[in-house]
């Protein structure tokens, strides 16, 4: 087995609780990320499941009406796009 150093490619806080308001209901068959996120956990999403979560992302941000949290919400897509297509790299959600 080997092992890599991990880098960060960017670290976000958020004060506001605002992915919260993103997370899809656990129930909800038709969301495969977002109703996984763990708001008292940690989430990890690999480079495959990556693509789906800016889809979902992208719905649950439609959903909005708060320009504040739609502002967040776009800033948490382009994160999650920094990702996209790169081998070995993962999205991370911490919880509380």
């Amino acid at each position: 087995m080997r092992w890599l150093k991990h880098r960060p490619i960017q670290i976000e806080l958020e004060p506001n609780n605002y992915v919260q308001m993103l997370l899809s209901d656990y129930n909800d068959a038709s969301s495969y990320c977002l109703r996984f996120i763990d708001p008292y956990g940690d989430t990890v999403f690999n480079e495959l499941q990556i693509p789906i979560l800016i889809d979902e992302l992208s719905i649950a941000i439609n959903k909005l009406t708060d320009h504040e949290i739609v502002g967040f919400a776009n800033e948490v897509i382009n994160l999650v796009k920094k990702a996209q297509n790169k081998v070995h790299t993962y999205i991370k959600f911490y919880g509380d």
